[in-house]
């Protein structure tokens, strides 16, 4: 094998006081001789962004190359993860989120030896979320086993993230760059949300999505994708992609009439008269999901 060449990227918008975590975690690999890597960090028009303090933690820390992209305005994730892998130079592309790190110190290792041996276009990994005091070891570790059995057979793979959601995380998913050129990159019509339908519309093309059994990052909980915090401009994502979906000659007529229900019209929406009359069935499955969470809430 010859040299190869790798990209880290980590985007950050208003959390780049966070980046030391992602910083400290590259500089404890241990790095193959035949590996070339770069890192690029983008900041997405963080108004406060302070480059000088981020350039001191990369001086005294790493010793690779690496480079500070600084967008004039905010432009979202999407078209700022884009614009990272159009300047980056690695063959791969490894995301690394500002307040993650790598599980241990051989994961760059494990993952090219993935790439190469399997020929791989992406491949995703196991994930350990932790929260604010880093009591990972409560949680357990995503995806679970009989989600991990579905890389068996693509076809059942791409039913099940239409269906019901993608547990495949963008924090610990990787790509061949050409491929992602190849793809014309991550959908611009998403603000905030670029690999979920990726993922999509990847599997529909017949691309297989390799999976690395290996936990890839501790994965910090919460910020712009939690369903508890989510950033508007990602719920509205969200509803065009499950509106897209629903559309979709995979998708039966129940399937169709499910997800636009549940996952395309807001809460408001879908007790509005006119939408109980149109989706009756999905109303009264609304009804006992609410009725049973309230039981369960207040056991007598």
């Amino acid at each position: 094998m010859g040299i190869c060449k790798i990209t880290v990227i980590t985007l950050t918008y208003n959390n780049w006081r966070k980046i030391h975590t992602a910083i400290l975690s590259l500089a404890k690999q241990i790095i193959d001789p035949k590996i070339d890597i770069e890192y690029l960090i983008v900041d997405d028009g963080t108004k406060d962004f302070d480059a000088a303090f981020v350039q001191k933690l990369i001086d005294d820390n790493l010793r690779i190359k690496t480079r500070i992209i600084q967008n004039n305005k905010n432009v979202g994730t999407v078209k700022s993860f884009n614009n990272a892998v159009k300047n980056s130079h690695g063959q791969y592309i490894i995301p690394l989120s500002a307040d993650d790190e790598f599980f241990d110190n051989e994961f760059l290792n494990k993952l090219i030896d993935k790439f190469i041996e399997s020929n791989a276009d992406i491949v995703t990994a196991k994930r350990i979320p932790f929260d604010e005091n880093k009591y990972f070891e409560k949680h357990e570790v995503l995806p679970s086993l009989e989600q991990i059995r579905l890389f068996d057979d693509q076809g059942e793979l791409l039913k099940y993230i239409l269906k019901y959601g993608s547990f495949i995380s963008g924090a610990c998913t990787y790509y061949r760059k050409s491929f992602l050129e190849r793809m014309g990159y991550f959908d611009e019509s998403y603000v905030l949300l670029e690999d979920y339908p990726f993922l999509v519309k990847s599997l529909i093309n017949g691309v297989n999505i390799q999976f690395l059994d290996a936990i890839a990052i501790k994965y910090h909980l919460g910020g712009v994708s939690s369903v508890s915090n989510r950033n508007p401009l990602l719920a509205k994502d969200f509803r065009k992609l499950y509106l897209n979906i629903s559309n979709l000659p995979q998708m039966n007529l129940y399937w169709r009439r499910r997800l636009y229900y549940s996952k395309v019209l807001t809460t408001k929406e879908k007790i509005h008269l006119k939408n109980i009359m149109l989706y009756p069935e999905q109303f009264i499955i609304l009804l006992f999901t609410r009725l049973k969470l309230l039981r369960a809430q207040d056991p007598i």
